[in-house]
């Protein structure tokens, strides 16, 4: 349990001594570039999430994923594998994994390396990219990096999309998503998300977006979605245990952003995408209420959403810090908050014991 603390208590601190980033460009974006400090910080998540051995939730489920990979022979479909058919992206990487002889832990190792980038890449476009890393840590990383590994990979791939449609270019945006779409398909919810923020005629952004999830669909997701409505939809056993919690955790940012949108200093585009996601993270906990038989797809859903807590706790310490004094405090405060997520879902979570004790193929701890 302490490697957990660790884990979050290092950002931690860098984000509370630190200061908010000036704007380096006169588009005002932050520079998302790499140092040696932020380098290291990617490879050290990479081997901690890639290397590690029966931790997370869903371990033993992966480990039988990668077993019907290696007992694919030339004679055999991928449709015989229909849980592994619906993402074959997530497949090859299995397929090249188990060519390669890594194991399971070769697959591990590329989807956390993506899934790293991602987020480092998006923390680093933030004005406090530690308070965002110390945000992330007590369930993106640990819960989705070490836990959902499909969807984290797709996450990460999402993140970058994110940054790349912070900066309107909505080409590169759309580029990143398709990515994603093959090692987790829901991920094609962020094309009808990024289609009615960025463009000022909604309706011809409603039908270019139904077109394209239209050609997506019958091309490469009707079946896998059928797979999935009859496993989340229609079987009322398949709920997510703690899925109201980490719901509620996208509505506070939420509601800070949507309450107070003129205080971020944030360019049309990127006001768009936030003002979007925030409205879905509030409809997915109604949706919670009134249909919480489908509590795992509203799930998977909102980790999605997940971004927007890096982005708003991010920006908040300016937004209601007139001096560094307050600045301080509020950064305290955010930091407590997630102190109490972390050390909640560690000690009471119904699964947290799939994530106890962490170990490594290099150490146990």
């Amino acid at each position: 349990m302490i490697f957990y603390w660790v884990l979050f208590l290092i950002p931690s601190f860098f984000s509370f001594i630190g200061q908010a980033r000036v704007s380096r460009n006169k588009n005002g974006f932050h520079s998302n570039t790499l140092d040696v400090l932020w380098v290291l910080i990617l490879l050290l998540l990479t081997f901690i999430i890639g290397l590690r051995v029966e931790v997370g939730g869903d371990w033993f489920a992966y480990i039988r994923m990668f077993n019907m990979v290696v007992s694919l022979d030339h004679s055999q479909s991928f449709g015989s594998f229909p849980i592994l058919a619906g993402d074959p992206g997530f497949l090859l990487i299995n397929w090249l994994s188990h060519r390669l002889e890594l194991g399971i832990y070769g697959v591990n190792f590329i989807c956390g390396f993506i899934f790293s980038t991602g987020l480092i890449l998006f923390c680093r476009s933030l004005p406090r990219p530690f308070l965002a890393l110390a945000v992330a840590v007590p369930y993106m990383i640990i819960v989705v990096g070490m836990g959902y590994t499909r969807q984290a990979l797709a996450l990460g791939l999402v993140m970058i999309a994110l940054v790349a449609i912070s900066r309107d270019k909505k080409f590169l945006f759309l580029f990143w998503v398709l990515c994603a779409v093959p090692f987790h398909k829901s991920a094609i919810i962020m094309i009808p998300i990024a289609a009615l923020a960025t463009s000022k005629n909604r309706v011809q952004s409603i039908f270019l977006t139904a077109i394209i999830i239209s050609i997506a669909y019958f091309n490469f997701l009707a079946d896998p979605f059928e797979e999935l409505y009859r496993n989340y939809i229609l079987a009322q056993d398949a709920q997510s245990q703690g899925a109201l919690i980490r719901v509620l955790m996208n509505i506070m940012p939420s509601l800070i952003y949507l309450i107070w949108p003129h205080r971020f200093k944030l360019q049309d585009t990127e006001h768009g995408v936030w003002k979007i996601m925030a409205y879905i993270s509030i409809g997915l906990l109604l949706m919670l209420i009134i249909f919480p038989d489908i509590s795992t797809a509203i799930d998977r859903v909102a980790l999605y959403m997940l971004p927007i807590q890096l982005v708003i706790f991010s920006h908040l310490p300016e937004i209601f810090g007139n001096t560094k004094a307050i600045s301080k405090i509020i950064t305290f405060l955010i930091l407590f908050y997630y102190s109490i997520v972390l050390f909640i879902w560690l000690n009471f979570a119904i699964h947290a014991g799939g994530w106890l004790p962490y170990r490594n193929l290099f150490f146990d701890f």
